[in-house]
């Protein structure tokens, strides 16, 4: 039968018992939690960062390392670049690592019918060209690029028939989605209207002011 501990008033002989009762039941406490693989006696150290995000043991020597100046000139460059740079720069970074390979291997002279200059000439893309449409269109068939051809999106515009004019002239245009409908209270047409008078009547005034000028 399990003991109970005593309560109230207590003899020292007493207090020394419950004392004794409470750590043996703390002991076999633990003793369950190390059987059962719960109490995380040889568990693996678990590494964490600023964010309290787990990290890899190996990433979190390499960076102090680094910060100590323990890490080679060169890995410390790339180290750096990659924790400070997220996946998109990465891939600029390789791209233009690309570039400068490729161009460390190519002839100092390049001539007129260089093959390499001419589809670089072929492949960019200018803001006048008649042919700059059907371009991209091919381009995005053919899944192949020039500088800019494969990602670009035309953003559609309106091509009905023309807006009311408002205060703000012809600068904001409407959606291309518009129907042409004026729905409208025709706030914007008494507001121009009001605008319209007052700079009639103000050119009226300066005329009249300097008539006999």
């Amino acid at each position: 039968m399990k003991k109970k501990r005593k309560t109230g008033r207590l003899t020292t002989e007493e207090f020394q018992a419950n004392l004794k009762m409470q750590r043996e039941a703390e002991d076999a406490k633990l003793a369950r939690l190390e059987e059962s693989g719960h109490s995380g006696k040889n568990q693996s150290t678990v590494y964490r960062g600023k964010d309290g995000k787990k990290v890899v043991a190996s990433d979190m020597m390499k960076q102090q390392m680094m910060l100590n100046g323990e890490l080679p000139a060169e890995q410390k460059e790339a180290e750096e670049l990659d924790w400070r740079m997220g996946k998109a720069q990465k891939e600029e970074a390789q791209r233009k690592h690309d570039r400068l390979v490729l161009a460390r291997k190519m002839p100092l002279n390049q001539y007129a019918d260089d093959p390499a200059l001419e589809a670089h000439l072929k492949a960019r893309e200018r803001k006048d060209d008649p042919m700059l449409a059907y371009m991209r269109k091919r381009q995005q068939k053919q899944g192949g690029g020039g500088e800019g051809l494969k990602k670009k999106k035309v953003k559609p515009i309106y091509t009905g028939a023309p807006a009311a004019p408002t205060r703000h002239g012809t600068k904001i245009k409407p959606g291309y989605r518009w129907d042409g409908v004026d729905r409208s209270n025709g706030f914007e047409q008494r507001l121009l209207s009001r605008l319209h008078t007052r700079k009639s009547r103000s050119h009226a005034n300066y005329q009249y002011s300097v008539r006999n000028m």
